[in-house]
């Protein structure tokens, strides 16, 4: 599976910002305050009062991929700006510690061509790696991770508007009990295809495009 090639140049990502603070139409809950510092215990960021992690993530994953800490879990955002966005579920190092570690990351980045061809790279040496949802658009599944390839359209006013260009969705697991919970990992990238389709169009079966040549020279044009 892979994406059909575009001209790649920069892009803006106010739309994306956007669609990802508004309501996608699933149940996936928003917090205006998540990633706030929870000063009472010196940890950094929050826990989210909806139930929802990183706004996409279920509460019974991170239970999950924090092998039953996530009392003492906390989400921060890292990023959300033009470039992409980045959320991360980080623990404490050890007890009364306020040194964290990250335990799930889920991230977007846009116009990422290099970090696709990285991930392709990975997953082809890779003897788990499993072929994710069609709907996600060319994406993957290992123990504890989830990747989507999706080409989605540049933001209006933008120098490529009219075009595509790849968008790299990820969900990531540090731990060894994140491996039980890889098929919910690809949960999280459906809710946030759907919010990205709202805001830049989206299209996962052009993920499946490739220009391929047979024994006889001839091609399938994407």
């Amino acid at each position: 599976m892979r994406i059909a090639r575009h001209a790649l140049t920069a892009l803006t990502l106010g739309a994306l910002a956007l669609g990802l603070g508004a309501c996608s139409g699933d149940d996936a809950g928003t917090d205006d305050d998540a990633t706030s510092t929870a000063a009472a215990d010196g940890l950094e960021g929050s826990i989210p009062t909806s139930g929802w992690w990183c706004r996409m993530i279920k509460e019974d994953s991170v239970a999950v991929a924090t092998d039953g800490r996530q009392a003492e879990a906390r989400e921060v955002l890292r990023q959300n700006d033009e470039s992409g966005h980045l959320c991360e579920v980080v623990l404490p190092v050890e007890e009364d510690s306020t040194e964290t570690e990250t335990v799930m990351a889920f991230q977007i980045q846009a116009d990422a061509e290099d970090a696709a061809e990285q991930i392709r790279s990975e997953m082809a040496g890779r003897d788990d790696a499993e072929p994710g949802p069609d709907y996600l658009g060319e994406s993957y599944v290992v123990p504890g991770a989830a990747y989507a390839i999706v080409p989605c359209g540049a933001p209006v006013g933008s120098p490529d508007e009219g075009q595509q260009v790849p968008y790299v969705l990820s969900v990531t697991t540090t731990t060894e009990a994140g491996k039980e919970l890889t098929d919910a990992l690809t949960e999280p990238l459906r809710r946030s295809l759907i919010e990205l389709d709202q805001s830049v169009k989206c299209s996962p079966k052009a993920a499946h495009e490739e220009v391929v040549g047979d024994d006889a020279g001839a091609t399938t044009a994407p």
